[in-house]
């Protein structure tokens, strides 16, 4: 079943990729090629004038009532471990300017992490929402056969975390929960959501114009989060003077969507054999 969200395809220039986009990337429903066309033009008109302060959002400092937490979270096993975490810092963000380069947010999903804020939020919810101390736990089910096992999850959080020999006398996979942590990137002074929309989302709708955050600086777009095979908006447009933000989204100015609803598999097999050594 598809899912409620909204749409940037109004920053995207190309006529043939904005069509694909709508009917692959979304659910066009019985909607024809043409009338496709014109939710697109209708996408462009909406996107307004550019955002002033696109890419340069204020940044608070945690208060020192709540530095305790911080020091927990970079001390818990999913930041240590993550060896792109180990240079950060932990401020609270401003949603709105944040360069977005993703096309799309569900804004079921959005609702589902945001129900039980407060209006607006406290910084205790916003915390325990943006940077919580452990992974949420995920639905995962599986079937196995005897030579292969297949898992399944709602939720595309839930990841192979490593392969191969694991242990002695065991081989295979380990798979778990991604870091769910709100993370801003820092590439060349601009600061881009790299992971958080849904729950940005749903904590602005709720009235907060501030989340906390781990801010990282890097070095390249390809670890700002940009892709260069077409999955995200390319460098070229987030960093013109016209680039997506979080304001498209919040402000009205994406396009309602139906998008498809997937889920995460991850299938495993393994076999036996007798060689002979010649």
């Amino acid at each position: 079943m598809p899912t409620n969200g909204l749409s940037l395809v109004g920053f995207i220039t190309d006529q043939q990729q904005a069509l694909t986009h709508l009917k692959t990337g979304c659910v066009p429903g019985t909607k024809t090629d043409a009338q496709l066309m014109a939710d697109w033009q209708t996408a462009q008109v909406n996107l307004g004038q550019p955002v002033l302060n696109a890419g340069k959002p204020s940044i608070r400092p945690i208060p020192a009532s709540h530095r305790a937490y911080i020091q927990q979270l970079l001390q818990s096993a999913g930041v240590v471990q993550d060896p792109s975490l180990q240079s950060v810092a932990c401020e609270q963000v401003e949603i709105e300017p944040l360069l977005a380069y993703q096309f799309y947010v569900d804004t079921d999903r959005s609702t589902q992490h945001c129900a039980n804020l407060s209006r607006p939020p406290t910084l205790d919810e916003l915390l325990n929402l943006c940077l919580p101390l452990a992974a949420p736990a995920e639905s995962i089910t599986g079937v196995g056969q005897p030579t292969s096992a297949v898992l399944k999850s709602p939720s595309l959080n839930v990841r192979v975390m490593a392969g191969g020999i694991l242990a002695q006398g065991i081989a295979g996979v380990r798979f778990g929960v991604a870091s769910p942590l709100v993370h801003v990137t820092v590439y060349n002074g601009r600061y881009y959501l790299h992971n958080g929309f849904h729950r940005a989302f749903g904590a602005q709708q709720a009235g907060a114009t501030h989340i906390p955050a781990i801010i990282r600086n890097v070095n390249d777009a390809l670890s700002a989060g940009i892709q260069s095979d077409g999955s995200t908006f390319s460098e070229q447009l987030l960093t013109s003077a016209n680039p997506p933000t979080m304001a498209h989204f919040t402000q009205s100015n994406a396009l309602a969507v139906q998008i498809r609803r997937f889920s995460r598999m991850i299938h495993l097999s393994w076999a036996e054999y007798a060689i002979p050594e010649e």
